[in-house]
């Protein structure tokens, strides 16, 4: 069992990708950087390094944070309440990138659309999306 960090402490919590992670410093910025140490701090209203993350389905994501709270005697919500994983969907839907769109849209399924209903709006006509993210996006706005 891992003992809680201390004022100061990097806390890798999960990997955004093969070499990064997610973690806390201080025990509240949120940082990307290796599992050793923080490098780069995130902003929680444009959380835009994380957009990996949205490479893995939510549920697993989801599944992720819990278990590393789990395992540091934390509210399973702990993680999931800290870190701006909400937020991934509009940062990839102001990308304006088919890609991040889609990947987002899978993630807005899970979470759920109320949180998204603008985003998803204004996807329904935009121009740079394709017609099956364009579509998907109406499909959803109808649950």
């Amino acid at each position: 069992m891992t003992s809680p960090t201390k004022p100061g402490d990097w806390e890798p919590i999960i990997p955004v990708d093969e070499h990064k992670y997610v973690g806390l410093l201080d025990n509240e910025s949120v940082y990307v950087g290796t599992f050793q140490s923080a490098e780069r701090e995130v902003s929680p209203g444009n959380p835009i390094f994380l957009l990996p993350l949205l490479e893995v389905d939510f549920a697993i994501v989801r599944s992720r944070l819990r278990d590393r709270a789990n395992s540091l005697n934390r509210d399973e919500n702990y993680f999931y309440d800290r870190l701006p994983v909400r937020q991934l969907p509009k940062v990839a839907f102001l990308m304006e990138s088919d890609y991040w769109a889609k990947l987002a849209l899978g993630w807005v399924e899970q979470i759920g659309v109320g949180l998204y209903i603008e985003e998803l709006r204004r996807l329904t006509n935009a121009r740079w999306a394709s017609q099956s993210t364009r579509h998907r996006a109406r499909r959803m706005l109808k649950w």
